[in-house]
């Protein structure tokens, strides 16, 4: 297959089209003589009504967001896939015939807190009993951790929904991804931990409630695995795509990914299964000019009680034994937490 125009598909959120138009845009700095085209696709997380909270693992688990481009790609009908890889199962049953070419460098991969204006500019601050609204077991589990006085809404719908949602004063407070709310220029990129940013608003939302963020410092908030990551998928077929996609790897970024679903597969959870899991590349004890280790922080909420695992590795060490380590992990974890079978 050889044509100068490239199509690229992901979901057709806005969220999903920022995505996808910053991978093209790092594609054509370095394929400048093709031409590409964005194709969005309607997959089944997403052909649902949002106001009615479906449970994700009743609509297919998180595959209901990548199987219906999985099939475009294998029919011929898009050259390049963009998803989140944090929406790709670690256990994924759906990738035959279908390769992970790349993952760019990772973004933010922090959570972040949203209140309405100077009201909150950390999760302390929320008054007694406040309502916040997210829909993410992790997010749920460890947010009853640090404050079990608060009271979880589940909120689904894209991050626009979510936003007016809180704006109209349906909850008091949400937690986002930042990576999220920075592709879609709402929250600046280099915005300090616990330092909230009045977000931007766009065009034709500007007599909605100036709403704040705040950044969650990761080490207090474990963010999700591979949050803030992208995955570029193409058909195995495809050896043009292929050469495409893979000059956008990120190869630090693709080893915490595959380091962090290890630890997905050692727990053996679902999309249900409350756990943050991150992996970062960190500078040595003797400082910046020390060769850099492998910091991975994980933990589950068990049956009784939220379980905690952290491993310093080397960095220099295969991929082998990275993910033999990070399984490990996640079989401590189901272990420590009381999972069974």
């Amino acid at each position: 297959m050889n044509t100068d125009t490239i199509t690229v598909a992901a979901r057709a959120s806005r969220l999903a089209r920022a995505q996808a138009a910053e991978v093209i845009r790092k594609l054509r700095s370095t394929a400048p003589d093709k031409n590409f085209r964005f194709i969005p696709a309607h997959t089944r997380g997403d052909q649902k009504n949002e106001s009615d909270n479906i449970p994700l693992k009743t609509l297919g688990g998180k595959g209901a967001f990548t199987d219906t481009i999985n099939t475009a790609l294998r029919n011929g009908h898009c050259r390049l896939a963009v998803h989140s890889l944090k929406d790709i199962p670690a256990a994924d049953t759906d990738n035959t015939g279908i390769i992970l070419a790349a993952t760019p460098a990772r973004a933010d991969p922090r959570d972040t807190l949203v209140c309405r204006a100077d009201t909150a500019a950390s999760l302390k601050d929320l008054a007694p009993g406040a309502a916040v609204g997210t829909s993410s077991p992790r997010r749920a589990a460890w947010l009853q951790h640090l404050r079990p006085d608060l009271q979880i809404t589940a909120t689904r719908g894209n991050v626009t929904t979510r936003l007016r949602r809180l704006a109209a004063g349906k909850m008091d407070a949400l937690i986002l991804a930042a990576a999220g709310l920075q592709r879609l220029d709402r929250l600046p990129p280099d915005t300090p931990d616990g330092e909230p940013r009045r977000l931007a608003v766009p065009e034709g939302e500007e007599s909605l409630a100036p709403l704040d963020a705040s950044p969650l410092p990761p080490a207090e908030f474990l963010p999700a695995a591979c949050q803030g990551t992208l995955a570029v998928c193409v058909a195995a077929a495809d050896s043009e795509a292929l050469a495409l996609a893979q000059t956008l790897q990120d190869d630090q970024t693709r080893r915490c990914a595959e380091i962090e679903r290890a630890v997905l597969l050692g727990l053996g959870g679902d999309c249900d299964t409350p756990c943050g899991v991150f992996a970062r590349f960190t500078a040595g004890p003797a400082g910046p000019a020390a060769p850099p280790s492998l910091a991975l922080d994980a933990w589950f909420q068990g049956a009784d009680d939220l379980v905690r695992e952290t491993r310093t590795l080397k960095a220099d060490a295969d991929l082998a034994a990275h993910l033999e380590a990070a399984f490990g992990v996640g079989e401590i974890l189901r272990r420590r937490g009381g999972l069974v079978g």
